[in-house]
């Protein structure tokens, strides 16, 4: 009998050697899945597993709200880094994962820096929920899902210049009953300012609380100007008069927030009339005026009638002389 070849000695022992890898890889596989398993149902004798879904998903939304929270999950897409806190949360047990998955509103914050691909995955997970969108400058094509997501989304706020304002302006020409947010800040005017006006959301915003302006160009008699508690305008371009500014105050006195930076204008044409009616805040408890002079703001402030426990900061870019400084 002729004598083996050692290359095939050798290949008859890694036939063996394979064959016995992948045995022992399927007991390690079955073993690990039994570890698995009776880890599982050790963890339905815990006290966190009784916890109502509900609270579970309350304590993983906190994670979010912890500013010192070591441990923190980061996604990357394309070289954008996509923050949930609350993931961590999730690597303790498929039942808290299946929970976070099973949890819509712990996926309905969205920002246009996320990749499109992730945005339509949030949009999906987070099923019915309100939505909270967060559009800053640039990657204007994950915008997409605006216009039909309005009627969800309850806090919008938006960071962007005059051309990307006017790219996705005609988005928001329908019904957003939810919202109550609202904060727009145009960084500059290269392109011509569309007017928030009444052909905003349709006109239909009544959930609306919070409204918080800067560098738009503003219609004072848009139906955003309802049932506020929280207003603050910035407006270095396009300036507003105090008796407008006086007259949507008279219908918000709800309101506990006020805050108006740069909004009259340096020379009015017009002046508050001197039979003007004070307009009363009673519930006010934060006013803040930044002008262009001080006797315009003091003017101004002496048509108001705020509570005396409210915090009032009064500012100016003038600048006065001693005898000014005195009086004032």
């Amino acid at each position: 009998m002729p004598l083996a070849s050692p290359s095939h000695i050798l290949a008859q022992n890694f036939d063996t050697n394979d064959l016995a890898f992948k045995k022992i890889d399927e007991k390690i596989a079955a073993l690990q899945e039994n570890i698995r398993s009776l880890n599982a149902f050790r963890n339905t004798f815990t006290p966190s597993y009784h916890l109502p879904p509900e609270i579970l998903t309350y304590i993983f939304s906190l994670f979010e709200k912890d500013p010192i929270l070591p441990l923190r999950r980061r996604i990357r897409r394309g070289g954008i880094s996509i923050q949930f806190t609350w993931l961590v949360a999730t690597r303790v047990s498929q039942h808290w994962r299946n929970v976070a998955l099973g949890s819509p509103g712990l996926w309905a914050y969205i920002s246009n820096s996320y990749p499109k691909r992730v945005i339509e995955e949030l949009l999906q997970r987070s099923k019915a929920a309100p939505l909270s969108v967060h559009l800053n400058h640039g990657r204007l094509q994950s915008v997409f899902f605006i216009g039909t997501s309005l009627p969800r989304i309850y806090n919008l706020k938006l960071i962007v210049d005059a051309d990307t304002w006017n790219t996705f302006w005609s988005n928001l020409s329908s019904p957003a009953p939810l919202l109550e947010s609202l904060s727009v800040s145009i960084s500059d005017t290269s392109q011509p300012l569309p007017t928030i006006s009444n052909s905003t959301f349709a006109g239909t915003t009544p959930s609306l609380r919070r409204l918080d302006l800067t560098g738009c160009s503003v219609d004072v008699t848009s139906s955003l100007f309802k049932e506020l508690t929280t207003l603050r305008l910035n407006c270095p371009f396009e300036k507003i008069s105090a008796t407008d500014i006086l007259t949507v105050l008279r219908g918000l006195p709800q309101l506990t927030s006020l805050a108006l930076s740069h909004v009259f204008p340096e020379n009015p044409t017009t002046l508050i009339p001197s039979n003007f009616n004070t307009v009363a805040l009673p519930k006010l408890k934060s006013l803040s005026i930044n002008g262009e002079t001080y006797s315009q703001d003091l003017d101004f402030l002496s048509y108001l009638a705020v509570p005396a426990y409210s915090i009032q900061f009064c500012s100016t870019t003038e600048s006065l002389t001693d005898d000014e400084l005195v009086n004032v």
